[in-house]
């Protein structure tokens, strides 16, 4: 039997997809406005995603890390040509996994072998993963479970709802919280700048710079995690990061680079990776740097630079910023808030109801995702090749669902 993690009381069956859609087992259509959980970034079977990886199948199908290949250099060149140029003048450079949680553990590895301390912050509501150290680092307590690979995790209050307002508090909070769980030095800091399974949280500039300098008053290492908000989805930038202006040493991605093949990226500053490599220890993943998923994450960053997919981002989230304000005014007793920014933003329901609606939504073709520490936070995040016709079917649909649950609250 398939040991699966299902989060409909009914369980959806997939079929087929194509761009923004996917198909049940009848073959009804579903608008998949949570990317099959943000893996897909231009679009289901996208056709030139498709026609790289068949053409890939026939010529070199697979090829461990141990040795190069083609892909795998065309998409070095390609992924490291969207990544900010360092103040410091270095290079960076890239390692290849599978999984986003592989990338999660291995960006804390090379982080506590480099500083040589074990202790690692991150904050409470974030989500890095489900296994070993990127398990511990979850800051969600649904996530995680009891085992050693927790150790020396330390989770700082999240700057998230009104802690907005206290980023100096909560910066003083984490400085302390160093010094009283440390011989003061630490490995390093890992954060999402726009939580994700946690509720979509977009993190303060402000305290995101607070924290870079902590943590290199402490020797720490600065690890973003880019898993999920990553590649112009934010639209202002490609990177989520870049919003706050800082400058990581590590930064992890995974999910949406490869357009659903399994592939995930760390990429580290050379003198980290460097000192990282000095250790003689191997650094070898087998699937790491597959040829099919290397080809298909090159021509998903084609696909996003020629088709101007950030800009798009741009204007599709500021209009599904217009259509919420609008649901969020409508519906004040089931909707406690809406946030977000380009195309990835979080509906935070009232506890009682947020998973009826979400099963109404995918009753009536609408697939989101649930997230947040209550699982109250309907998640829209949706392949970027969604159209303002579909944001219309959703809105009409979410606002439907709304009136039925909030006519039972009457």
């Amino acid at each position: 039997m398939y040991g699966m993690f299902q989060t409909y009381k009914t369980p959806f069956i997939a079929s087929r997809a194509s761009m923004q859609y996917i198909y049940d087992q009848d073959n009804n259509k579903h608008l998949d406005l949570l990317a099959n959980n943000l893996s897909i970034s231009v679009g289901h079977c996208h056709p030139r995603v498709v026609d790289r990886v068949q053409q890939q199948a026939a010529t070199l199908a697979h090829c461990s890390s141990m040795y190069y290949s083609e892909p795998v250099a065309e998409l070095t060149e390609n992924l490291l040509k969207t990544m900010p140029k360092r103040s410091d003048g270095e290079d960076w450079i890239v390692q290849y996994l599978v999984s986003g949680g592989e990338a999660v553990e291995m960006a804390i590895q090379m982080a506590r072998v480099t500083t040589g301390s074990l202790d690692l912050f991150s904050l409470r509501n974030a989500y890095h993963g489900s296994l070993g150290t990127a398990m511990g680092a979850c800051g969600i307590h649904h996530c995680k479970h009891q085992l050693p690979e927790t150790q020396h995790l330390h989770h700082l209050p999240a700057p998230i709802n009104r802690d907005k307002k206290n980023v100096d508090l909560l910066l003083k909070q984490a400085k302390d919280a160093i010094e009283s769980s440390t011989p003061n030095k630490m490995a390093g800091f890992l954060f999402e700048q726009v939580q994700g399974y946690g509720g979509i949280h977009v993190l303060p500039k402000e305290y995101v710079q607070g924290m870079a300098k902590i943590v290199k008053s402490y020797d720490g290492v600065l690890i973003a995690d880019e898993i999920q908000s990553g590649l112009g989805r934010m639209g202002s930038h490609f990177w989520s990061f870049e919003m706050s202006e800082v400058e990581p040493d590590i930064v992890v991605v995974a999910k949406g680079i490869s357009n659903g093949h399994p592939l995930s990226c760390v990429i580290a500053k050379k003198s980290l990776f460097e000192e990282y490599m000095e250790h003689n220890k191997w650094v070898f993943f087998t699937y790491g740097a597959n040829p099919l998923a290397c080809v298909a994450a090159s021509e998903t960053l084609n696909i996003l630079a020629e088709d101007n997919v950030q800009g798009l981002a741009t204007e599709l989230g500021n209009y599904l910023d217009s259509k919420f304000a609008i649901i969020q005014i409508k519906y004040p007793e089931l909707c406690i808030d809406i946030r977000g920014k380009g195309l990835m933003w979080g509906i935070e329901l009232i506890p009682e109801f947020a998973a009826d609606i979400y099963e109404t939504m995918k009753d009536n073709h609408i697939l989101v995702g649930l997230g947040g520490q209550n699982k109250n936070v309907l998640r829209v995040m949706p392949p970027m090749c969604l159209t303002k016709e579909d944001i219309d079917t959703f809105i009409q649909v979410l606002d439907d669902t709304m009136a039925t649950f909030s006519f039972e609250l009457q």
